[in-house]
């Protein structure tokens, strides 16, 4: 090997020598040095171009210290991506999606607020109180915009930005304060930190996740395990219920006998019966008869939790004797050789396929329902859906949460919201949209103390006749609804399709002593959120703490006598971050192309809301945002109070 080396630097030198004849003995004797051992000395790297050449000669100094990469860059390979499909594991984080097919119109939102009109000039004196202090609110002189002190939580709500996740696609307009915003979590409560301190990392978030719009705590929120699937599998039991009950309609709560029957010859006759009626009463036969066979279904979805304890009585009853003998079939899922004969038994005789897969399946689902049950959990599961199902019988076992312990979370937080969502339908069914059963839920009578008479949720009657009489002779205005406030009300709200979000809207706790509406279901742009309370007029001057502009000059909306459910909502500064807008709708329930006989203030959503956050709107002058700050109005539902004092624009 060493004679081979040595040949080789030998033609190497005569080449570079000019062929210098081999034999000459000094050539070989440095030939024979170089060969055992090597070139001395250190090479330079700025003699030598390595060009996708190895390195290797260098020692391992001289290595660190080459910095010529010449040639040596390729570009980035990326790992082809696997033919294999995605599966999505039920505790993956999972989002809820927008409706499938959303109108085109409906993207269009109009979430422009008309622009005032003539209003009272700086300087009117209009009624504004602190009552939790007992004097009047103190304003700011002009060109300032600090907010009247909130003596519950020391200062007003910080204005936060919308979440999402896919559903959040609208983006939110700066707020124009100086502290960065914050990203929403359940519970969330305000940092106080000095924005120095933690301007980096803010501004980091501020640019990768959306934020809710203002500052909501909500405590029973903080309960809620795995709230990603909530979204979903909670969402499906509020439609179900609201679903099942619009069938049930003006015969909810009562208890009646009908007559049933498996006998087909009577079958029959009853039909014969039901045809003889007049119209009247056979519209009447058949609403009781669908209202109870919608009825009967809960009753028998409801009647699935208890199967499980059911089949427990049948194992008791087995002889030991009979059981198979050794090993059980199938895969160990945990249930003894007693209970799985029990299983068999109970569904042969209740009539449910008995195939090796299905009993299976029913065993795990009736054991798991048998447990939630016992843990107290009665709501949710009396409105069961296939989404429920599914997630209770792919939830992992190997999960750091037990099944068991997310569904009692969600019960906490949607048990209450189910109960009053089966009144609320039932008061629409029988024509009821005034929302005045709110008033004797506990916490909203502990934070309000506002008379029936001037809640009202269904429409905006005109403030006196003259007025009235007054704007139509001065106006021509086209109608843009024909619908009846049934229709409004009812127009298929058991579908999250539908814009029609109004009975879904609930009144919660923000603190000791102010309400929040938040919705319960998943809210998307541009739908129907319910009616803003107030009566319509038509004058020169409006108030500039109560009143909201129109669309017509001189036509505006007070509520300063009365107030309602999406009144409590909470309220920005002129041109801050809002998710919802009022829209004037011109209403002739006789002639769709005829002259406004009346209207209505419709509640619309601007942005994507998940549920439970907070509904905002902007206030259209910088009076009526301070007056939605103090504690005064908010325990009165933000109508006018008796003291005045001078409020300065």
């Amino acid at each position: 090997m060493e004679e081979a080396i040595q040949n080789l630097l030998r033609q190497a030198v005569r080449s570079l020598c000019g062929g210098s004849d081999g034999s000459d003995d000094q050539l070989k004797e440095e030939i024979a040095s170089i060969s055992k051992t090597g070139i001395k000395g250190d090479l330079e790297s700025k003699d030598f171009v390595f060009v996708r050449k190895s390195n290797r000669i260098k020692s391992s100094a001289r290595k660190r210290k080459f910095d010529n990469l010449q040639g040596l860059a390729s570009p980035c390979k990326r790992k082809r991506k696997s033919s294999k499909k995605h599966t999505t594991s039920v505790n993956e984080d999972t989002t809820v999606k927008t409706r499938a097919a959303i109108d085109k119109s409906r993207a269009d939102v109009d979430t422009e607020v008309s622009t005032p009109s003539a209003v009272d000039g700086p300087g009117v004196e209009v009624a504004v109180e602190d009552a939790a202090v007992g004097t009047p609110a103190v304003v700011d002189e002009p060109g300032t915009n600090a907010a009247t002190e909130d003596t519950a939580g020391g200062t007003p709500p910080a204005h936060i930005e919308s979440v999402s996740s896919e559903v959040m696609t609208d983006s939110l307009r700066s707020s124009g304060q100086s502290t960065p915003l914050r990203p929403w979590t359940s519970g969330f409560t305000t940092n106080n930190s000095s924005p120095e301190s933690s301007s980096t990392t803010e501004n980091a978030q501020i640019a990768v996740q959306p934020k809710p719009l203002l500052s909501c705590p909500l405590p029973t929120m903080a309960d809620l395990l795995n709230p990603e699937h909530a979204n979903v599998v909670a969402t499906s039991a509020l439609l179900e219920c609201v679903n099942q009950h619009y069938k049930i309609g003006q015969f909810g709560g009562r208890t009646d006998k009908v007559t049933s029957t498996t006998n087909m010859a009577k079958i029959r006759a009853f039909t014969k019966e039901l045809a003889s009626l007049e119209y009247e009463a056979a519209v009447h036969s058949i609403e009781k008869r669908n209202a109870m066979h919608a009825a009967n279904g809960i009753q028998i979805g409801s009647d699935e939790n208890a199967y499980w304890e059911i089949i427990l009585k049948g194992v008791k009853a087995l002889d030991p004797a009979t059981l198979p003998k050794g090993a059980p079939k199938g895969p160990l899922d945990g249930f003894s050789a007693a209970e799985k004969v029990a299983t068999e038994n109970f569904m042969k005789s209740a009539s449910f396929g008995t195939s090796p897969e299905n009993q299976r399946q029913c065993r795990g689902l009736w054991k798991t329902l048998f447990d939630i049950r016992k843990a107290g959990v009665e709501m949710i599961t009396c409105y069961r859906t296939a989404e429920f199902n599914k997630y209770c019988k792919t939830y992992s076992r190997r999960s750091d949460i037990s099944l068991v312990d997310t569904i009692v979370s969600w019960e906490k937080v949607y048990g209450p919201q189910i109960a009053q969502l089966e009144g609320r339908v039932l008061e629409h069914r029988k024509g009821d949209f005034s929302g005045k059963s709110r008033l004797m839920q506990k916490h909203v009578a502990e934070r309000l103390q506002v008379a029936e008479s001037s809640w009202n949720d269904a429409s905006n009657e005109w403030y006196s006749s003259d007025e009235e009489a007054a704007f139509k002779l001065a106006t021509t205005v086209k109608t843009t609804s024909s619908k009846s406030l049934a229709s409004l009300f009812n127009d298929r709200a058991n579908t999250q399709q539908h814009p029609n979000k109004a009975i879904f809207m609930s009144l919660l706790p923000n603190g000791d002593k102010r309400l929040d509406v938040c919705p319960t279901i998943p809210v998307f742009p541009g739908d129907f959120l319910g009616i803003y309370s107030g009566t319509v007029r038509f004058s020169e001057n409006s108030s500039l703490s109560h009143g909201i502009p129109g669309p017509e000059s001189k036509l505006w909306l007070d509520y300063s006598q009365v107030t309602g459910t999406l009144t409590q909502m909470q309220v920005s500064k002129p041109d801050d971050d809002a998710n919802v807008h009022l829209r004037w709708e011109a209403v002739n329930e006789q002639d769709e192309t005829g002259p406004c006989k009346s209207w209505r203030v419709l509640v619309i959503a601007s942005k994507a809301i998940m549920p439970f956050e907070p509904l905002v709107r902007a206030a259209p002058r910088n009076e009526q945002y301070l007056l939605h700050q103090a504690l005064g109005f908010a325990k009165r539902g933000f109508m006018k109070s008796t003291l005045v004092t001078k409020l300065k624009a």
